[in-house]
């Protein structure tokens, strides 16, 4: 008997399971999936690594490999992170009906995750000023992050259209919502002063920020 199975074309392997050995995922290796009448097969370095932890008042985390600066997070996502490739994730839909609603409802309420990850993908598209009006529509709705690292994107946002100040302010809410925030909060602000143009601005910004939260230049 020939049975032919249908081609799925994404699966979703929980907790690493079915993936091998994470020295071959990292270099790039064949994932397969079977279940339910249907196959898939992919590459490793086709992959994306999500985080989602609701208990800690946190968004749906879509992860690159810039994001192993956040602390705390499970080890195995650390694993994965090297590989994970989020330029696969469009800027627009494919059309104004997908998702379609017959499968996955109506589009929910734009609470504060909503805001968040539109910012995530803004800044995937390096589109630092749509991440500077989502922050306002956010603020004037009454909407902020449960999370610390959620503010990250948006201090980005404010460091690249040169709003240093604001950057700044962010940085101290943050740091407001939990003591494990602060060594991300450090290494991120490191970081800009390598990818920013210097300014009398950012150099204020950046030693009062690693003043109030005794970092390590």
């Amino acid at each position: 008997m020939l049975i032919i199975l249908a081609k799925l074309k994404y699966s979703f392997f929980p907790s690493g399971k079915r993936i091998g050995r994470w020295e071959d995922f990292r270099q790039g290796s064949e994932l397969e999936d079977i279940r339910f009448g249907s196959s898939f097969i992919g590459s490793s370095k086709e992959s994306l690594t999500m985080f989602f932890a609701p208990e800690k008042k946190q968004c749906l985390w879509i992860l690159g490999p810039e994001d192993k600066i956040i602390r705390e997070m499970p080890v195995i996502i650390y694993e994965s992170l090297p590989v994970s490739n989020i330029s696969r994730i469009n800027q627009v839909p494919l059309s104004d009906q997908y998702p379609p609603e017959d499968i996955f409802g109506v589009e929910p309420p734009h609470t504060w995750c909503f805001f968040y990850e539109k910012a995530e993908l803004a800044q995937q598209y390096e589109d630092w000023s749509e991440i500077t009006r989502l922050w306002a529509e956010a603020e004037k709705n009454g909407f902020s992050p449960g999370n610390g690292a959620e503010y990250i994107v948006f201090i980005n946002g404010f460091a690249q259209t040169n709003k240093w100040e604001r950057a700044r302010e962010l940085t101290v809410k943050s740091n407001k919502l939990g003591n494990s925030i602060r060594p991300t909060l450090c290494e991120f602000w490191g970081n800009l002063q390598l990818s920013t143009l210097a300014s009398t601005e950012r150099e204020s910004a950046t030693d009062a920020v690693f003043n109030k939260l005794n970092c390590v230049p």
